[in-house]
């Protein structure tokens, strides 16, 4: 400081103590003494943010000031001369200029101290405009986001703002990798460890289409070229599949309290509320959630990398690990491959609505569509699902398949689901499931494709490139988890670790 005596600091917040003033003056001034309140604050918000810009803009000069008079740095050669060098800083407030002083030798790295101090980042966006970008494209297209950022006063051009949004995302793995178990006292060897997948089609560029999927793409195209349709005639006959979309695996641990219920239980939430007698036992919520989604890697990667969570958080196997499914095979095999490489032991438990879909189907083929015999027989099943073997049940289905009178519609609608619940025997152990207290439905994950993928890759006209797909589900799955603000910290610590462990060459 006795460098700097006060008038040259004086000087260089010259600047913005004039803004304040012209800003005070502004409000006292008469013509405003019956001003409306929102005229007043749309002043302010430009006259205050254009102060934060003066006075982020003085003190970087400030911090240079200070740098000039200091000796060479330890690490530099006796050969370097000091250089004053000056980038661009696009930061909230706007931008500002920062002067930084570097050292240069002709034949060794250039040393710039000042950049170090700062944190600056590799790009000329701050990295509270980068989060800003990713907060804002999470919940609406790219579009919209630039619309957004601009009436805050943050101009990000549209290609800068999908960079930024694959920026952010590069150190999702890293964060989950080496952070710690969660830390929950009321987690005890008999909260269950619960795991569920499903998929869902993410529309994509040509070029990030898997190789089948593409194959089948340039199929259907010249299938509708030798029909002699043409693109844009209203009258062609419609193109039942386009073969655009990539499958997303969404997968989701969480822990959750045993909860014991009864199948009377099950089926009085099946009721209308005015028609229930029995007061509705709820499961506890789920705690710890942890939900991710990917569109690179494979359904059996995305399950191996859920079960590396469950291992994470109980790497003794000391408590119950339980799968939710949806009755897809492969998904089943994956599961039980991953729990024997493993040496853990999974309970499968079905999901119900799966399974009361396929009953559904044969009661009403069976009593003529949404009746009150198709209603009283699929009561009558779903008792039985709940409490007996799945064998008995299907013994039951396909007795009732075989019976002369049957319609054969509703032969087949029994014998569809009859191998439905063959094919899932494994996971449809109810009467134990209940009574262990595991959930039997797949809600969650359920919600999770709805909330982590349609809503955000869903919007109207969005393409995305396997990139920036993965980039926004894995910020999506931050923000769902509750880990954003957590992994913000990481992701920018990793970020001027990256640009400063080693000696960076300024040009």
């Amino acid at each position: 400081m006795e460098a700097h005596p006060p008038l040259a600091v004086h000087d260089l917040f010259a600047a913005a103590s004039k803004k304040f003033d012209r800003t005070r003056d502004w409000l006292c001034a008469s013509e405003q003494s019956n001003a409306r309140h929102e005229l007043v604050e749309a002043h302010l918000f430009t006259a205050v943010r254009e102060l934060g810009r003066l006075l982020m803009q003085a003190h970087m000069d400030l911090r240079v000031e200070r740098e000039k008079p200091l000796p060479a740095p330890a690490a530099v050669s006796e050969l370097a001369r000091p250089r004053l060098l000056a980038r661009n800083l696009d930061t909230v407030l706007g931008t500002v200029r920062v002067g930084r002083i570097a050292w240069q030798t002709p034949r060794e790295a250039t040393v710039v101290p000042l950049d170090r101090a700062l944190g600056m980042p590799a790009v000329q966006y701050s990295f509270g405009v980068q989060r800003f970008v990713a907060e804002q494209a999470e919940t609406m297209s790219f579009d919209r986001t630039g619309v957004s950022l601009h009436a805050m006063g943050i101009e990000v051009p549209k290609r800068q703002r999908e960079q930024i949004i694959v920026r952010m995302a590069q150190d999702f793995e890293a964060f989950y990798s080496e952070r710690p178990r969660p830390a929950n006292d009321t987690v005890t060897p008999h909260t269950l460890l619960v795991m569920s997948a499903d998929s869902v089609g993410v529309r994509v560029v040509p070029r990030s289409l898997r190789e089948d999927t593409r194959k089948a793409a340039a199929k259907a195209a010249a299938d509708f070229v030798a029909a002699g349709s043409v693109r844009g005639d209203p009258m062609a006959p419609r193109v039942g599949h386009t073969h655009d979309h990539r499958m997303a695996v969404v997968t989701m641990n969480w822990d959750q309290d045993p909860q014991p219920r009864t199948a009377a239980d099950i089926v009085e939430q099946f009721k209308p509320k005015a028609a229930r007698t029995r007061v509705e036992i709820k499961l506890p919520r789920p705690r710890n959630r942890r939900v991710r989604a990917t569109l690179e890697r494979s359904q059996g990667e995305a399950i191996a990398e859920m079960f590396a969570e469950a291992e994470r958080r109980d790497p003794r196997h000391e408590r119950p690990w339980v799968v939710l499914l949806d009755g897809s095979q492969s998904q089943r095999e994956q599961v039980l491959a991953e729990a024997r490489k493993r040496g853990v032991q999974v309970e499968l438990v079905l999901d119900l609505i799966h399974g009361l879909h396929y009953l559904w189907d044969a009661g009403k083929a069976l009593h003529g569509g949404t009746t009150a015999g198709a209603d009283a027989w699929v009561t009558q099943y779903v008792l039985r699902v709940l409490t007996r073997p799945v064998a008995f049940v299907v013994s039951g289905l396909r007795k009732v398949a075989s019976h002369g009178n049957t319609p054969p519609k509703a032969r087949a609608a029994l014998r569809k689901c009859a191998t439905y619940f063959e094919n899932n025997t494994l996971a449809m152990d109810y009467a134990n499931a209940l009574a262990a207290g595991y959930p039997i439905a797949t809600g969650n994950i359920e919600g999770a494709c709805r909330h982590l993928v349609r809503d955000r890759m869903d919007i109207t006209g969005a393409r995305w490139t396997t990139e920036g797909a993965e980039a926004m589900l894995e910020i999506r799955a931050l923000m769902k988890s509750g880990d954003w603000e957590e992994y913000c910290r990481y992701h920018f610590r990793k970020e001027h670790d990256r640009c400063y462990t080693a000696v960076k060459k300024v040009a």
